[in-house]
């Protein structure tokens, strides 16, 4: 029905801005659905890399492949649980709210 263009294209897009505390920008946290799923992104506004803050804050996270700049935390199954979701959202949320971990 719809053409493969399409599928790739289309998602819905949800934002948050998230100060953290001692850096100069707050920080974007997107969640994104598509057809293949759930996908949790962090990123800065300028594009700049966001690893080290969130390795430093105990939150995995890997390159999206779509836009490389921003951080996948977590990817869920399109039909996943939405209290699942934003338990994941509030977790990512909380931890960047805080001090980054001591070095070990």
């Amino acid at each position: 029905m719809y053409g493969e263009k399409f599928l790739t294209e289309f998602f819905l897009n949800k934002h948050w801005k998230i100060v953290v505390p001692g850096e100069r920008l707050p920080l974007k946290l997107s969640l994104w659905l598509d057809y293949t799923g759930w996908k949790f992104l962090v990123y800065r506004g300028d594009e700049s890399d966001v690893t080290g803050l969130l390795a430093a804050r105990g939150i995995e996270s890997k390159p999206f492949e779509q836009i490389p700049s921003r951080r996948l935390c977590d990817e869920f199954d399109y039909a996943a649980d939405p209290g699942e979701i934003a338990t994941k959202a509030q977790s990512v949320m909380d931890a960047l709210r805080q001090p980054p971990s001591a070095p070990v």
